[in-house]
């Protein structure tokens, strides 16, 4: 945890302080920060991937975002 934590801060630090996004970085430049990254590693960041990939309870994941608004539609129609 401590290695990724460090390396992501210096991920974020760096992009901060040019202007950029996870999203600017080639699969290149993120190996300049941990040889840990692998080809598929754009797959992983992709906020889609991310949220779909979620399977807490009550989390962010889409399939939980749409249970939390149809609960709260079916309150909104019969209060």
């Amino acid at each position: 945890f401590r290695q990724a934590h460090a390396i992501v801060g210096g991920l974020v630090r760096d992009c901060e302080d040019r202007g950029r996004t996870f999203r600017d970085l080639t699969v290149n430049d993120l190996k300049t920060y941990s040889q840990a990254f692998e080809d598929d590693i754009i797959n992983h960041i992709n906020p889609c991937t991310i949220l779909s990939n979620r399977k807490t309870l009550g989390g962010a994941s889409f399939d939980e975002v749409e249970k939390q608004l149809n609960k709260e539609k079916r309150y909104l129609l019969n209060p």
